[in-house]
């Protein structure tokens, strides 16, 4: 994605645009140690700057001001969220390497979705992705957050907008291009893959997400830094809040933190 000037239909250079653009920011850590870190239990990790609540907002902040200022191109755009069933997780936790091959995946999946909808075999869409590898109950589960422009680019820069979406063929596109990757790789046998696609729940996922207008900047922005948000500066503060009610209301929760025995009952 590129930033422009001039009418949301239309962005002039994007090529260009997009060799000449700044670096993302790099993210300074400034964190002081606090005098109370010698009253930190003993199971409980230091302070790492990936895991700092404060850290990771910070690096958010000046990631969508990048966004903002220099990649986002004055388009409508949309969510999407891309899920592997759990046979296929485990082969891509043992590498995080193939977690970066999955996003390409996942371009070439939008690309040619897009190119089919549109009719413009040559337009291509402008995909941020980020990897997950958790889900709700903070499990293993590698997935991905894309934010994709609503409509592809020609070649001249002209944006072109998307028709109505079909989450069922871009599921199935998605399936077809996951499994067919897992076969080039040696990963998964072609009859395995082959009896994966008759499965009537095949656990691949395509969620499209509601349309952000071109002028609902925000919007956009809070859509990317929830697609690049991390838990782990909010496990750790959860687990000081936890501590500290430990230490306050006794030894149980204390134990079992510093990896003793948990106590009974519910």
């Amino acid at each position: 994605m590129v930033a422009g000037t001039g009418p949301p239909g239309a962005c002039p250079g994007a090529p260009a645009r997009l060799r000449s653009l700044p670096p993302p920011p790099a993210h300074e850590h400034h964190h002081q140690p606090r005098r109370r870190d010698r009253h930190r239990p003993a199971g409980l990790p230091r302070h790492r700057p990936r895991q700092c609540p404060s850290c990771h907002a910070r690096r958010l902040a000046e990631w969508s001001l990048w966004l903002d200022e220099h990649l986002l191109a004055p388009v409508p755009y949309r969510q999407v969220v891309l899920t592997v069933p759990k046979r296929l997780r485990p082969y891509l936790l043992d590498d995080r390497r193939r977690l970066g091959r999955l996003s390409q995946v996942a371009y070439r999946t939008l690309r040619g979705y897009l190119q089919a909808a549109l009719g413009e075999p040559e337009a291509v869409p402008g995909v941020i992705a980020c990897v997950q590898t958790f889900g709700s109950l903070a499990h293993a589960h590698p997935h991905l957050h894309l934010l994709v422009t609503d409509g592809g680019f020609r070649r001249d820069g002209t944006f072109v907008p998307a028709p109505t979406h079909d989450a069922a063929v871009m599921e199935e596109a998605w399936r077809r291009a996951v499994l067919g990757w897992f076969v080039e790789q040696q990963w998964l046998e072609a009859e395995a893959a082959q009896a994966m696609l008759g499965w009537p729940h095949s656990g691949f996922g395509a969620h499209i997400g509601s349309p952000l207008a071109a002028d609902d900047r925000a919007g956009v922005l809070r859509v990317a830094r929830y697609a690049a948000w991390q838990p782990g500066g909010r496990v750790t503060a959860a687990l000081r809040r936890r501590a500290h009610r430990g230490r306050a209301g006794g030894g149980p929760q204390r134990r079992s933190l510093c990896g003793g025995a948990p106590p009974d009952g519910p």
